[in-house]
This record gives structure tokens, sequence and C-alpha cells, in this order.
């Protein structure tokens, strides 16, 4: 029994630890439209779907420095208008 409590407690800790330290999700493809900064850390997209939804979602530093307003979204390349 106190074998599998550590058990538990062990992949508890382990998969907080993992989440802790790991990036945000990607967000949806789309087209950058708007940049955001809150604070010194905290950084928004909003990008629209091809279906023309909007949609804000947070991001780390590296992907907000090198996406731009116009740039498809994962790849942050120029977009033909």
């Amino acid at each position: 029994m106190k074998r599998a409590a550590a058990l538990a407690a062990a992949v508890v800790l382990a998969v907080l630890g993992l989440t802790a330290c790991s990036d945000y999700g990607q967000g949806p493809d789309g087209r950058v439209v708007e940049k955001d900064k809150e604070g010194k850390s905290r950084r928004y997209l909003t990008v629209e779907t091809p279906s023309g939804k909007r949609v804000e979602f947070r991001v780390d530093s590296d992907d907000f420095g090198s996406c731009y307003r116009g740039s498809a979204y994962p790849r942050c390349t120029e977009v033909d208008r």
C-alpha cells in the first residue's frame, strides 16, 4: 500500500514538474492580426482563422518576437494579401 501511494505521488510530482516547465500550447493556424503585451511576461497573439474567426492566445517571447502582423501563424511567414 505504501509503495502504491509513493508511486502515485511520484507520478503527480513528475506531471506537475513537466507542465510547469512546458511552453504554451500552439494556437490555431491563421493570419496574425494583433499582438498584445501585459506587463513584462504575458504576451498574446490574435489570429484570424481561414473561417474568419478571431482567436487570442498566450505565446512565449520567442513566438511573440518572430511573429508580426500579417504573418501566417504558426510558421510566422509572410502572407500574400
